[in-house]
């Protein structure tokens, strides 16, 4: 039953893709390419905070703290541009949803406009359509909530095995038991 489930929703995610695709392909590029950013920088914050604490340990050890500004200046700029990025697309997102939403009604309402009036007659075919324009209420947002998540996770953790790798290859195995338990549920 689960996987019935599961095939359903990636057909459906399939079929939103393409009509957002079709209605909104600039929105739906901007959502890959925050997703993507985002995820990336992410990753370097681990990098970055590296830098940091290096700098500051050996600013303990009689080092110059010059390179503790460097690092706190790195780290801050990573967030803040992620963080700038992710408003960005945000703002992006709550634009773009209204619209598609709105594109999909006036989609269903030429299909529907074509229907001949003898089918309105049959039980329950205009609660089919009412079933289908409030699914279209929430398919730009679904859509894009997956999108975010597996972009985004999957760039964050990509960034992150290339990363780990760097330091001990051991360390991935500690990535993995921290995701997987996620991505089951």
């Amino acid at each position: 039953m689960v996987l019935v489930k599961n095939k359903t929703l990636f057909r459906a995610l399939r079929r939103s893709a393409g009509l957002v695709l079709k209605l909104a392909p600039a929105a739906l590029f901007v959502k890959v390419a925050v997703s993507l950013l985002t995820g990336v920088l992410s990753g370097f914050l681990a990098p970055a905070n590296e830098y940091l604490f290096n700098a500051a340990e050996e600013a303990i050890g009689g080092g110059s703290v010059n390179r503790i500004y460097i690092g706190a200046v790195i780290v801050l700029a990573v967030i803040l541009f992620n963080n700038i990025i992710g408003l960005l697309g945000s703002y992006a997102n709550n634009t773009s949803e209204a619209s598609i939403v709105r594109k999909l009604n006036v989609d269903l309402y030429k299909r529907v406009g074509r229907i001949k009036p003898i089918q309105f007659e049959k039980s329950g075919f205009a609660e089919k359509i009412d079933k289908m324009q409030t699914a279209g209420i929430y398919v730009p947002g679904v859509l894009f909530a997956w999108i975010n998540l597996i972009i985004n996770l999957g760039s964050y953790i990509t960034v992150m095995v290339v990363y780990l790798s760097d330091l001990d290859p051991v360390l991935i195995l500690a990535l993995v038991l921290t995701f997987v338990p996620t991505l089951i549920v």
